[in-house]
């Protein structure tokens, strides 16, 4: 009647076990020499079971021996997915997106020429296209803008995906499994000036701090993110102004984080809202897209206007229920 998180990933383990054993029959019997690595023995993690962080120097290693000598006495390997070797030598999960992950660090360990992540669609597409019928896959993406819309909520991708095929230069084509013909969409190392995608993500808090005394005081932002990283929060979106610090989480916020940033300011929280994003090089250089892009939401409640450092994005937040037709506005402005 317990139910351990180690002995959760543990037993998660045993689909990707099983089914790479079955993939690698199916090519042996098709004249395909195959074997099926248990990423067990290859990706090396620490003890945060349910989403194990990499140890890239020692996995990378261990890709190089065991991977790159089977490639070499030309057998291709069938590795598992999703799960790794923690610090005390049991299974553990790499958390959501984890077998895309797992594809990007062998990918970058054996400086591959391309990875290929297959899919249930057709690519990355301008919006969501259980949405908006007009959505069309893109062709094209850098890896800055695809991070962008993997972590504002295109699904395709989780963020932290393809990071290891990011500082490798590697590029990654997302591929649809159920239509072979589709072309994909190519993320690279190169931009291109133009709008890619709106996309967004509900269940968003918005958190307001505020401290007229304090603000302006030398540490009273740090203090602020110190109470998110104690509790292990991440945070999304930031905004500020003289007198308050605006910021959003997922999926609610505990009542003893308010409670300690309530130790030094006031503070209030927004429940149900989401964010919006609209992301693409060519907001950085094409002129009007702010005005173009607010003219048309005059009868929606806009919250926390944020246009990212990198000038690749501009985000904002709306009540959850308005979300949708909030989308399809923008896109009707930029993308019909």
């Amino acid at each position: 009647k317990e139910l351990s998180l180690s002995a959760l990933d543990r037993l998660q383990s045993f689909g990707e076990r099983v089914s790479s054993n079955i993939l690698a029959a199916l090519l042996e019997k098709n004249g395909v020499r195959s074997r099926s690595v248990d990423a067990y023995s290859i990706i090396y993690a620490d003890n945060n079971f349910g989403e194990g962080n990499v140890d890239i120097e020692r996995t990378n290693e261990a890709i190089q021996t065991t991977i790159q000598g089977l490639l070499d006495d030309g057998i291709t390997p069938v590795i598992t997915g999703f799960i790794g070797q923690a610090e005390n030598r049991q299974y553990i999960t790499l958390g959501r997106g984890g077998s895309d992950y797992t594809a990007a660090i062998v990918a970058a360990a054996l400086s591959a020429s391309e990875l290929q992540i297959w899919t249930d669609v057709d690519g990355i597409f301008n919006a969501d296209p259980r949405l908006i019928q007009d959505a069309q896959a893109l062709d094209r993406l850098s890896f800055e803008e695809a991070s962008e819309l993997a972590f504002f909520g295109a699904k395709v991708l989780h963020p932290k995906t393809i990071n290891p095929a990011v500082a490798a230069n590697i590029p990654v084509k997302i591929l649809n499994t159920f239509n072979v013909d589709a072309p994909g969409t190519l993320i690279v190392n190169d931009e291109n000036e133009s709008i890619k995608s709106v996309t967004y993500k509900k269940d968003i808090t918005i958190i307001n701090v505020c401290s007229t005394g304090m603000l302006a005081a030398h540490g009273f932002l740090a203090r602020i993110f110190e109470v998110f990283a104690r509790n292990n929060i991440s945070v999304d979106v930031v905004s500020t102004s003289e007198v308050s610090v605006s910021l959003t989480v997922e999926n609610g916020v505990a009542d003893n984080v308010i409670e300690e940033l309530s130790e030094f300011a006031r503070v209030n929280v927004q429940k149900n809202m989401a964010i919006v994003c609209l992301v693409g090089n060519g907001i950085r250089s094409t002129a009007g897209v702010l005005g173009n892009l607010f003219s048309g939401l005059n009868e929606f409640n806009i919250s926390m206007v944020s246009q990212g450092a990198s000038q690749r994005n501009i985000t904002f937040l709306v009540d959850e229920n308005d979300a949708q037709n909030v989308v399809q506005n923008i896109f009707r402005r930029f993308f019909n």
